[in-house]
C-alpha cells in the first residue's frame, strides 16, 4: 500500500515512523520471556494495588483480547512492511493466549489446547460452564509478582467473555497461518 502513496517525502515519514515503533515494540516485548507487550505499568517495581478503585479497572490484567488486537495490527505491519516488522510479535501474542503465560499453561480458548479454560464469565455463567471458542480476558497481576488465572466465572476481570475476544482470536490465528503457509521461514542469527 505504501507504494501507491506517490509522495516521496510522505513515503519517507511513514517508514521513519515505522522504524520508530519497531524500537519501541521491540523494547517493550524485551522486557520479559514471552515477547509480548505487557502494560508498562505492571513492569514498575513500584506498582502496588492500594485501593479497591484501582482494581476496577483493568490496572493488574494483560487481556488476552488486548494482545489479540495488537498481533493483528502488527499482522498488516508485517504485511505492508516486511523488511522492518517480522511475524514474531504475532506469534508471540497467539502463544499467549493458547497458555505460553506467567500464571498457567491454560489456554484463554476455551476448548482449545490440551489445558483450556472450561469455567468462565458468559451468558452461561451460572452454568459453570463454558463457551467453546470463547476466549476470556486473561491473567491479572497480583503483587508482589505473582500472576494468576483462577477457574471461577465470577472473577470476571480474568475469565469473562465478549465477542470481540473470539473475534479477533479468529483473525489473529488465520493470519500465524497463512505466514506460516505463504511465507519462508527466516533463519535466526
Amino acid at each position: 500500500m505504501l507504494s501507491k502513496a506517490p509522495d516521496a517525502e510522505f513515503h519517507n515519514l511513514v517508514l521513519e515512523q515505522a522504524k520508530k515503533w519497531k524500537a519501541a515494540t521491540e523494547a517493550m516485548e524485551a522486557t520479559n520471556p514471552y515477547g509480548i507487550r505487557f502494560p508498562s505499568r505492571l513492569l514498575r517495581s513500584d506498582w502496588k494495588l492500594d485501593s479497591p478503585a484501582q482494581a476496577r479497572g483493568d490496572t493488574g490484567k494483560i487481556s488476552a483480547w488486548d494482545l489479540q488486537t495488537a498481533g493483528m495490527h502488527h499482522y498488516f505491519y508485517h504485511k505492508h512492511l516486511p523488511d522492518i516488522f517480522d511475524a514474531n510479535s504475532l506469534f508471540s501474542a497467539v502463544n499467549f493466549v493458547l497458555g505460553c503465560h506467567p500464571a498457567t499453561n491454560t489456554s484463554c480458548v476455551s476448548g482449545v489446547g490440551t489445558n483450556s479454560q472450561l469455567i468462565a464469565y458468559g451468558f452461561n455463567r451460572d452454568a459453570w460452564t463454558y463457551i467453546p471458542g470463547g476466549v476470556i480476558s486473561g491473567i491479572s497481576l497480583v503483587k508482589p509478582d505473582f500472576m494468576e488465572l483462577k477457574n471461577f466465572p465470577y472473577a470476571w476481570y480474568q475469565t469473562e467473555y465478549v465477542n470481540r475476544g473470539a473475534a479477533s482470536y479468529i483473525f489473529v490465528v488465520l493470519a500465524t497461518q497463512w505466514i506460516l503457509e505463504h511465507q519462508p521461514p527466516v533463519a535466526h542469527a
